[in-house]
């Protein structure tokens, strides 16, 4: 009796150390997270707080650039974009940078930088998350250029020009989609004749299988569906969806959503598609949003509609009419931002509206305002496009705030206003977050000092 106490006494120890170490290794080592849910841990962390009670760890300066950090194996990787001002009076190429930072002090370990000149729309820097997996890092740079790094140095494994052989031109705003990591396939949206999807060797950058031709690729990123056994690699472009199989790019089933004679051009399909119990849901300004039952699909069967916004709506009154922040769903319920910076929760088997706020964009309407919206399991964290981090509760009965803080100022120019368009990273009880000149790591543990004074990291960087 005394020899079985003690071995559920181990084994509850062990299960515990395993938790806790679950909890505490918990990294962000892609878009929207580690399993690209847009979901984190929410173990020691804050329940409110006043506008300064988080704590600044630290600050470094970057460049310019849209993508967001990523966090792993206690490093944090961030692509910029350096054009100065004798580089453009000369014509000269800018410098796009891979960079590697120390994830406790923010202190730079490596870069890998390369000269770039733009071609593009917005062209202020790169727009993709890293990915991370083990020992390597996957980087997309604005204008198609795919790296394979090493994690520990910052050296070149393999590398791929997509508009060398495969795109003809980059996509109108640049490539914005994340590539997908998916067993030993690197998968990225490309473009080009039967190119729209191409999936390389994650280990050596050869091609295994291209899929797909479409006028623009857009800029949301593709997302894996499993049902009955099948599982499906679901990309939606210019005007509409297409699945193909992971396994070998050969095509499963397409479906239109956007009105090509309406649509707005270039393509503005950006957030990344949803996925909630064989629901999907797009969502874009132009067009509204369209919600699909995948459910068919498993057997072999085109998916079905569940309901689609009226393309006649021009005020964008009804449905989500997201531009940017990749929804959040929920029980159910579909929480995101409109493209006048409204949020909204609609049912997603329905469409309706349960509610409405302007107050994440602080009470005012605002064209091409974003707010982008993660969860910590019992809270939600929201990081709107001036630099406010916003803790609150979301609920299908409304809206409720329980802490903000100004972390950055908004340095880019964008429709009249001055933005962040930046996705934050969550990861080991802190946010990571920049701008055009500097990143930021806010701790956000309940169990951190109040008010604690800011490290600003020397770097390469701060020139």
């Amino acid at each position: 009796m005394q020899f079985n106490r003690f071995c559920l006494c181990v084994l509850a120890i062990v299960c515990l150390s395993v938790v806790s170490r679950g909890v505490v290794a918990q990294d962000w080592p892609q878009w929207l997270g580690e399993n690209r849910s847009g979901v984190f841990s929410s173990e020691g962390l804050v329940d409110k707080f006043q506008d300064g009670q988080l704590p600044v760890v630290w600050r470094i300066p970057v460049k310019m650039g849209y993508t967001g950090p990523a966090v792993a194996n206690g490093k944090v990787y961030l692509m910029d974009w350096e054009h100065t001002a004798q580089q453009r009076a000369a014509k000269e190429p800018g410098i796009e940078r891979v960079l590697c930072f120390n994830e406790a002090d923010g202190s730079l370990l490596w870069e890998k930088s390369y000269p770039q000149i733009y071609k593009i729309s917005y062209p202020f820097g790169p727009r993709t998350t890293c990915t991370v997996e083990g020992d390597r890092v996957y980087a997309l740079g604005a204008m198609g250029n795919l790296w394979c790094l090493s994690a520990s140095d910052g050296s070149e494994i393999w590398s791929q020009n997509l508009l060398e052989g495969l795109a003809k031109e980059a996509p109108f705003w640049g490539y914005s989609a994340h590539p997908l990591i998916d067993g030993k396939q690197l998968i990225c949206t490309v473009g080009g004749d039967g190119n729209a999807l191409v999936s390389f060797d994650k280990m050596t950058g050869t091609i295994l299988w291209k899929a797909g031709t479409v006028k623009e690729i857009g800029y949301a990123p593709p997302v894996i569906y499993e049902a009955e056994g099948k599982r499906q690699l679901i990309f939606w472009h210019d005007f509409g969806l297409m699945s193909v199989d992971p396994s070998d790019g050969k095509t499963l089933w397409n479906t239109k959503f956007a009105d090509p004679s309406k649509a707005q051009g270039p393509a503005v399909t950006i957030g990344t598609p949803q996925i909630f119990e064989d629901k999907l849901i797009v969502s874009d300004f132009y067009s509204g949003s369209l919600v699909l039952d995948l459910k068919p699909t498993a057997e072999g069967k085109e998916p079905s509609v569940v309901w689609v916004d009226n393309p006649e709506d021009q005020e964008h009154a009804q449905g989500l009419n997201a531009l940017m922040a990749t929804p959040f769903v929920s029980e159910g319920f579909v929480y995101g931002v409109s493209g006048m910076g409204e949020m909204r929760c609609l049912d997603l088997a329905t469409g309706s509206i349960k509610w409405r706020s302007f107050e994440p964009q602080e009470g005012e309407k605002a064209l091409f305002a974003t707010t982008f919206i993660v969860s910590d399991g019992q809270h939600y964290w929201l990081f709107n496009d001036q630099g406010e981090l916003i803790l609150a509760n979301l609920t299908p009965e409304g809206y409720q705030q329980l802490g903000r803080q100004k972390v950055l100022q908004p340095l880019s120019r964008a429709r009249g206003r001055m933005v962040v368009w930046s996705h934050p990273a969550f990861a080991k009880g802190m946010m990571f977050a920049r701008n055009d000149e500097e990143m930021v790591c806010i701790d956000l543990r309940a169990a951190a000092k109040l008010a604690a004074p800011a490290k600003r990291s020397n770097s390469s960087s701060d020139e």
